[in-house]
C-alpha cells in the first residue's frame, strides 16, 4: 500500500495508527497462542493459550468490523489529508465520533456474528455426526442475529449517511443484491 497509494497510506496511518497496532498485536497473539500451546502439557497452559487464541480471534473480527464501520461512516480528513479521532468515545448517540464508538461497535458485532455463522456453515459442510449437527445449530441461531443486526445496521447507516439512502432510491435494483443467493 505504501508504494501504490502513498497518500492513502499516510492518511490511514495518521488516524488509524493505534487501531492498526492493536490489530497487529492481536495477529501476533493468535500466532503465538498456536505455537506455544503445544510446548508444555499442563492443565493451566493449554486452556490459557486456547483462551488467548479465542479472545484475539473474537477481537480481530470486531476490530475489522469496526474498521468497516469507520469507512462507511467516513473519516474526517483535514485539508492536508490527515485526521485524528480518539480511540473511543462515551458511546452515546450523537455527533461525537471515535474509532470505536456505538456505531462502529455495532458494525463490529454484526461482522462477528456473520463470521460465526460463516464458520458454523463451513464446519457443518466439512464434518459429519455430532460436530455437523452442532455446527448447523450454531449457524441457524446466528443466522437470526445476522438478519436482525443487518436490518438495524442498515437503518442506522441510512440515518448516519443519508446519501446512501438516496443512492438506493436512485438505483432501486441495488436492494436486490443483498437478497440474491448464488445457486449451488
Amino acid at each position: 500500500m505504501y508504494f501504490a497509494f502513498p497518500t492513502l497510506y499516510a492518511s490511514a496511518f495518521s488516524g488509524f495508527y493505534l487501531p492498526l497496532m492493536i490489530v497487529l498485536w492481536l495477529l501476533i497473539l493468535r500466532g503465538a497462542s498456536i505455537e506455544f500451546r503445544n510446548h508444555i502439557k499442563s492443565a493451566i497452559w493449554d486452556p490459557l493459550w486456547d483462551f488467548l487464541f479465542w479472545g484475539s480471534s473474537l477481537l480481530l473480527a470486531v476490530f475489522f468490523g469496526a474498521a468497516l464501520g469507520n469507512v462507511v461512516r467516513g473519516v474526517p480528513l483535514d485539508s492536508s489529508g490527515y485526521f485524528f479521532e480518539p480511540l473511543w468515545t462515551n458511546f452515546r448517540l450523537g455527533d461525537e465520533t471515535g474509532i470505536l464508538d456505538w456505531y462502529t461497535i455495532l458494525v463490529g458485532v454484526l461482522a462477528l456474528i456473520a463470521l460465526m455463522m460463516h464458520g458454523g456453515l463451513w464446519v457443518q459442510m466439512k464434518t459429519n455426526g455430532e460436530v455437523h449437527a452442532r455446527a448447523g445449530k450454531l449457524a441457524g441461531r446466528t443466522w437470526w442475529g445476522v438478519v436482525a443486526l443487518t436490518a438495524l445496521v442498515t437503518a442506522v447507516t441510512f440515518r448516519i449517511q443519508p446519501q446512501l439512502k438516496e443512492n438506493f432510491t436512485t438505483w432501486p435494483w441495488g436492494f436486490l443484491f443483498p437478497c440474491l443467493r448464488w445457486p449451488g
